[in-house]
């Protein structure tokens, strides 16, 4: 299966009454446990309705990406954090 590029997702922005502006949006859940939209910069419950742009849309809406850069480890980031922080953490204590 192929990875999946930036070009194939989509971001959902939403007016935020916190913020006064059009902002990028993350999901979560609310206490009730149902899914909701929040703003990315106050965390505000944002309201329907959401509008989808593309990665290549983002810069328009004030936003863009920043290039995933590998630390030199060779390996990126793991699970548990950065691959080179837990390789000098092993060399450390030589586990």
């Amino acid at each position: 299966m192929a990875a999946p590029s930036l070009g194939d997702v989509d971001f959902l922005l939403g007016d935020c009454e916190g913020c006064a502006k059009r902002v990028l949006s993350y999901l979560t859940i609310d206490p009730s446990k149902n899914l909701v939209r929040r703003c990315i910069h106050c965390n505000e419950i944002l309201a329907e309705p959401l509008t989808p742009v593309s990665s290549t849309e983002l810069e328009a809406h004030g936003y863009g990406l920043v290039e995933a850069r590998l630390c030199g480890n060779g390996g990126g980031c793991s699970p548990t954090g950065c691959g080179q922080s837990t390789l000098i953490a092993d060399e450390e204590t030589g586990q």
